[in-house]
């Protein structure tokens, strides 16, 4: 991996002797990253684990000596983020796309958590999971995200002008009032 090092950008930790740092590289078959995708029938289905080299890698440490790594795809989308919690842990968030590279997916640490630790990745297909762990996206025949869904909560849907200008929001309260934004 390719590295570099320098002063820390907040004055104060720079005189401090604080340093950031940063490397890049691909990753490995140690990672073992998972790769999901959407058929053409819009199903998601666990197809295998990336291969060494798929993917590139950064690291990097802050002033403070917190670590996080991200790894993108070919498309420099990113699939997985991660924070250092402690020495021994991990906190993940993983991005899921379909198959014309729009974000369908975001696993929340929580939800990664309980993937990783089962290894049972099929529970990323049942819907309970997805609305307690992921944020969820919807896009209409013109590509256009028309509703969000976070964790424990009803979707928010996007409402479009006909030069694709969102112009109406609306939660799940404005939803129970009748309203929109």
């Amino acid at each position: 991996p390719h590295r570099c090092k320098g002063p820390a950008s907040n004055q104060p930790l720079a005189k401090a002797g604080k340093t950031t740092q940063a490397s890049w590289g691909t990753n490995t078959s140690q990672d073992s990253i998972p790769i999901w995708r959407y058929s053409t029938q819009d199903q998601l289905y666990f197809a295998g684990f990336y291969q060494a080299g798929q993917l590139w890698m950064q690291q990097s440490t802050d002033e403070h000596g917190s670590r996080s790594k991200s790894w993108t795809d070919k498309s420099q989308q990113p699939i997985l983020i991660q924070q250092e919690l402690d020495s021994l842990h991990w906190l993940e968030t993983r991005h899921i796309y379909d198959q014309l590279g729009r974000k369908r997916l975001t696993i929340q640490p929580e939800g990664m958590r309980l993937l990783k630790e089962s290894g049972d990745y099929s529970q990323l297909t049942d819907s309970l999971f997805k609305s307690r762990w992921c944020i969820q996206y919807t896009y209409d025949q013109r590509g256009r995200q028309i509703s969000r869904q976070l964790p424990g909560a009803a979707p928010i849907y996007t409402l479009y002008d006909r030069w694709d200008r969102a112009v109406l929001s609306q939660d799940g309260n404005q939803r129970s009032e009748h309203q929109w934004a």
